[in-house]
């Protein structure tokens, strides 16, 4: 009588595939945020919670995976792929920070971290403590007299100004119920005395709705004699005279550092 004949079974095996890995970063230091897994969300593009957990890697970084199963060689994912995701973030407030509007994120064919990692940029509240270092604007936005709330005030730097190793590029922040913000920078100490202006740009759902320059030192003649004047001066608390008017044809308002003469 023969032997039975062997069956052998294919091996299963499973592994875990990027879906995307968020970043949260802080507009000021660029230095990445350390969130909970459960601050986070991951949903479909009508905004429904796909219910996945994210894992938090030592990096900080907050990682959704897809799972798949290997039979045979063969890979067959057992979840299926969204054409396009949305990332919620679900109250940054306890951490000091606007809670950001949801992301959208559409993932590309390679599933590795790096091409899947999107930069959640956090901006601090108007009441967060100021970091130390930072040159810092305060201000009030209106349209009409009216307080601006969820206005998006930024400050970009000239390239020749722009901090070795920033991941974040402008500094942001965002206007309170009052129309009010913080906005704190990382100027270069070799800032001072620089004729680069900062251009300041206030936006509201990706519109732009003013921009205006302002120069770090400008050179102005005063009875005859040419001088330098400081506008912002580096690691320095400015704020600006008046509110920032929306509708106005000459927005850029004074800063009042209790300016001086180089």
């Amino acid at each position: 009588m023969s032997p039975a004949p062997t069956i052998r079974l294919a091996e299963v095996t499973h592994i875990d595939k990027v879906i995307v890995a968020v970043t949260p970063l802080d507009t000021f230091s660029g230095k990445i945020v350390r969130l909970r897994p459960e601050d986070i969300e991951l949903c479909n593009a009508a905004g429904v919670n796909l219910h996945k957990r994210a894992i938090a890697n030592l990096s900080g970084k907050l990682v959704f995976v897809r799972r798949f199963q290997i039979i045979g060689g063969v890979e067959t994912a057992l979840e299926p792929q969204e054409d396009k995701y949305l990332i919620k973030l679900r109250d940054a407030i306890r951490y000091g920070y606007f809670t950001p509007a949801p992301q959208e994120f559409t993932p590309p064919a390679n599933h590795t971290a790096d091409a899947r990692e999107i930069k959640l940029a956090l901006q601090p509240l108007p009441s967060a403590a100021l970091p130390e270092g930072a040159t810092t604007f305060r201000g009030i936005v209106v349209s009409n007299g009216q307080a601006q709330p969820d206005v998006i005030v930024s400050a970009e730097l000239p390239a020749a100004l722009l901090p070795p190793g920033m991941m974040v590029s402008p500094f942001a922040a965002r206007t309170d119920s009052s129309g009010a913000f913080t906005l704190a920078t990382r100027l270069p100490p070799e800032a001072s005395g620089s004729e680069e202006a900062i251009t300041f740009r206030l936006t509201q759902a990706g519109t732009t709705l003013l921009t205006f320059n302002i120069p770090i030192t400008e050179r102005i003649v005063e009875n005859g004699v040419e001088k330098k004047v400081t506008r912002i001066k580096y690691e320095a608390a400015h704020g600006f005279t008046r509110p920032i008017e929306l509708t106005d044809a000459n927005p850029a308002p004074a800063l009042n550092i209790n300016a001086w003469s180089t």
